[in-house]
C-alpha cells in the first residue's frame, strides 16, 4: 500500500477515535445538556442531527448508532459510504453538543474537506492497496482535498500563535502558570508536586510561554518548508499536544490534532502515485 494513503488512513481512524472517546466517556447529560431542555447549539437543525433524529426519548439509542459508525470508520470499511456516515456524526455533534472545544471542531473540518477524496474511493477498505492504476483525475482531487487539509492545519497553528501576542500574560510569560494553576484545566495532583517548585521560576515558565508561541508560528511554516524538515515540527507538534493532554486532559483534542499533524507533515501529495 503507498505509504501516503497509509498516512491518510491513520489519519481518518485516529480522528474518528477522537470523537468516539467522547461519546464512549461522557453521558447524555454532559454532552447534550439534557437537564437543561436540549441546551444544544443549533436547534433548527435537530431534524438533521443524528443524536436527535429519533427524538429526546431515543437519544441514547441514537448515541450508540454514532459510536458504531465511528467504530465503522475506525476500521475503515467501505470509505466511500462511511466518509458520509462520519461527516453527519461530526457535524451533528458540534451542532448538537453544549461541551464542544476545538478538536471536535478540527475533526469536522478535516473530515469535511476529505470527503470528496473518500467518495472515489471504491476499496472494500481504507488499508487495502489499490487495484490498477489511479486516474489523474482522482489523483488531481486526492491532491486537492488534502491540500486544503494543510492549509486549513497551516491557518489553525498561525492563529494559535498570533492570536496569543496582544495577550499580556502570554508575552510576559505568564500565561502558562496561570494555566497551571486553573481551576478546570489546571495540572492534576501528580505533577503539580513535580512542577511546583518549577513554577516560582520565572524564567522557566518565561520559556515554557515562548516556547509554545515560537513552536506554533514555526508549525505555521509547515505547508511551505522543505520535506527533510517536516519531520523535526512532527515530532515538536506531537510532544506539543501530548503535553496538552498530560497538563490539562483533551485527548480528544490530541487526537484529533495528530490527525491533522500526519496529513499536514508526513503526506507528500508529489507521491501519491508511488507503489510501496
Amino acid at each position: 500500500m503507498n505509504k501516503q494513503f497509509r498516512y491518510l488512513a491513520i489519519a481518518r481512524a485516529l480522528i474518528a477515535f477522537s470523537t468516539f472517546l467522547v461519546l464512549i466517556l461522557n453521558n447524555e447529560v454532559t454532552l447534550f445538556g439534557m437537564e437543561n431542555g436540549l441546551n444544544h447549539f443549533s436547534s433548527k437543525y435537530e431534524a438533521w442531527n443524528i443524536f436527535f433524529l429519533l427524538g429526546v426519548e431515543e437519544i441514547f439509542l441514537m448515541k450508540l448508532v454514532a459510536i458504531g459508525v465511528l467504530v465503522l470508520s475506525f476500521i475503515g470499511i467501505l470509505p466511500r459510504f462511511t466518509i458520509l456516515l462520519q461527516l453527519w456524526v461530526h457535524w451533528s455533534f458540534i451542532n448538537g453538543s453544549i461541551t464542544i472545544e476545538g478538536g471536535d471542531q478540527v475533526a469536522y473540518l478535516v473530515i469535511l474537506f476529505l470527503t470528496p477524496l473518500f467518495l472515489i474511493d471504491n476499496r472494500m477498505h481504507m488499508w487495502k492497496k489499490f487495484d490498477g492504476k489511479i486516474s489523474k483525475f482522482k489523483l488531481e482531487l486526492i491532491r486537492f482535498c488534502i491540500n486544503l487539509v494543510k492549509i486549513q492545519a497551516a491557518i489553525i497553528y498561525f492563529v494559535a500563535s498570533v492570536g496569543k501576542y496582544p495577550v499580556e500574560q502570554w508575552l510576559n510569560g505568564t500565561s502558562i502558570y496561570y494555566w497551571f494553576v486553573d481551576p478546570t484545566f489546571g495540572l492534576p495532583d501528580f505533577l503539580m508536586t513535580i512542577f511546583n517548585p518549577l513554577m516560582k521560576s520565572g524564567w522557566f515558565m518565561f520559556f515554557m510561554g515562548w516556547s509554545v508561541l515560537i513552536l506554533e508560528l514555526s508549525l505555521a511554516t509547515g505547508f511551505i518548508i522543505k520535506n527533510k524538515y517536516k519531520k523535526y515540527l512532527f515530532i515538536g507538534g506531537i510532544g506539543m499536544h501530548f503535553s496538552i493532554f498530560l497538563f490539562h486532559g483533551l485527548p480528544n483534542f490530541m487526537l484529533s490534532m495528530i490527525g491533522i499533524l500526519i496529513i499536514y507533515l508526513l503526506i507528500d501529495t508529489n507521491k501519491l502515485e508511488e507503489v510501496i
